[in-house]
């Protein structure tokens, strides 16, 4: 595990990483094979895909080189390569603090990504992070929405129409045959991990092992009212977004 800067020269990160590359591509070339989903479009070798990436990235630094990894691998992988890549000692603290964030949000569902044991481990590294928002002093009420059997996951957030609207999305994506629950709990400061409204959803991150079902209040089905308001605000905050 890396704590400080990271000795490994840009040319040593760059053969690391294509090794990276070449297991993902191949992995996901084995699962279209199976699948037979889209099997058709792959034309290119996997080391030709490899050498052509790296001959793209020569003379960026190591960082540059993990950034642009993530960004050729798909945002799934991120979790993945980040704590690989930490562990290996390819990337210090620091920049584990600067990109954590943004790779647990591009992750999409990042708890399923890595599991919570081992995102604990990261977030122990970084400490507490936000985009601004101050370390918290005091409990929050949080809310989540998710099926019952997924209570106690680590994304939650402070404004109550974003779980509502999460709480129906399950049933809208076709993963359940009916919508979810709200569910709403305090976390004690020492329990939050991460402040994150990047993507406009006051994501609260927290660590699990503080929750306690006998703590969590199930406020039932989502209301489409607060649906409807949370999808509005959304379209302002992606309209904000485009404008900048």
């Amino acid at each position: 595990m890396m704590y400080g800067a990271p000795t490994i020269d840009p040319a040593s990160a760059i053969e690391c990483a294509k090794e990276n590359l070449r297991y993902i591509l191949e992995e996901e070339y084995r699962r279209r094979r199976r699948r037979c989903v889209n099997w058709d479009i792959v034309v290119e070798p996997v080391e030709s895909l490899v050498e052509h990436w790296a001959a793209e990235i020569q003379g960026l630094s190591v960082e540059e080189v993990f950034d642009s990894l993530c960004s050729f691998a798909g945002r799934r992988r991120g979790p993945f390569l980040l704590e690989h890549w930490w562990d290996a000692g390819l990337i210090d603290d620091e920049a584990l603090r600067q990109r954590i964030l943004d790779v647990w949000s591009n992750a999409n569902i990042p708890q399923a990504a890595l599991g919570v044991r081992r995102w604990l481990k990261l977030f122990k590294a970084t400490g507490f992070l936000s985009d601004g928002h101050p370390t918290p002093t005091e409990a929050l009420t949080v809310y989540r929405g998710h099926n019952l059997g997924w209570w106690r996951g680590m994304s939650w957030t402070e404004t109550p129409d974003c779980a509502h609207s999460f709480a129906g999305w399950w049933k809208h994506i076709g993963w359940s045959d009916c919508p979810g629950d709200v569910f709403r709990t305090t976390v004690a400061p020492k329990h939050v991990l991460a402040i994150y409204d990047g993507r406009g959803e006051s994501e609260i991150i927290v660590n699990t092992y503080g929750l306690r079902w006998s703590n969590v209040e199930c406020l039932g089905p989502p209301d489409p009212k607060a649906i409807k308001r949370w999808s509005a605000r959304v379209a302002e905050f992606n309209d904000t977004l485009l404008a900048d």
